[in-house]
């Protein structure tokens, strides 16, 4: 069944976009044949490619002043800014490092926005996500960029995206499977990961009463989120 009704894809249209709904077997395979699409066509290297899930919207005002740096013959590989996660009407603000730990040679770090980061065609247009991962694949995806060429990287005084903070990435399931594909990513690459274990490991240990943490969950929000309508 499409995600897009009608109205929506006229809307997509309209404004001058390809909508193109084809099955997959996860976020990373659907990226992946959309990479393979991306191939296909006459695109110029100097281009930029985003990656959305369904419930992220990239802002307007961040691919406008991006625009301003993505010019030959100095792009940087990758843009990014900073990002709102949103849960239930809250939204918590997430503000991204002038030099990531992502982009660098180890001790690997996941501390930029993947939805809105705005990345150079030519560097990745190569590059595919193992869709073996559940979770973890687009951490392993610019590990390998990274680890393979030094990059370049720029970040905007902006909000790149609105993330949805309720989907499976933020789930009771996910505490199960981050430790397990962060060690499937360190030993794939004999890299060092400076992810949050203690955290993840405490998190763990609450959500053995799933009430208890899910009332932990909501009233961080609560307490460290803004009304999104403000």
């Amino acid at each position: 069944a499409s995600v897009v009704d009608d109205p929506l894809a006229n809307i997509i249209a309209a404004a001058g976009c390809t909508l193109l709904q084809v099955k997959d077997s996860g976020i990373y395979d659907a990226w992946n044949q959309a990479m393979d699409r991306l191939e296909s066509q006459p695109l110029t290297n100097d281009c930029y490619v985003a990656f959305l899930g369904i419930d992220d919207t990239i802002r307007e005002d961040y691919c406008l002043a991006a625009t301003r740096i993505a010019q030959p013959p100095t792009q940087p590989d990758f843009i990014y800014g900073d990002a709102l996660n949103v849960s239930h009407g809250r939204a918590k603000y997430q503000v991204s490092p002038l030099m990531p730990k992502l982009f660098g040679k180890n001790n690997y770090l996941f501390d930029v926005p993947h939805p809105g980061l705005l990345n150079r065609w030519e560097t990745i247009k190569k590059f595919r996500f193992d869709a073996r991962y559940q979770l973890a694949g687009d951490f392993d995806f610019y590990i390998r960029i990274a680890s393979s060429m030094d990059v370049t990287y720029a970040k905007m005084p902006k909000v790149q995206a609105i993330i949805g903070a309720d989907g499976m990435s933020n789930s009771l399931k996910a505490l199960e499977i981050y430790p397990r594909e962060w060690a499937m990513i360190a030993s794939s690459h004999q890299v060092t990961l400076a992810v949050p274990r203690f955290k993840i490991a405490l998190f763990r240990a609450l959500a053995t009463v799933p009430p208890l943490f899910n009332l932990l969950r909501r009233l961080s929000w609560i307490i460290r989120g803004n009304n999104l309508k403000q």
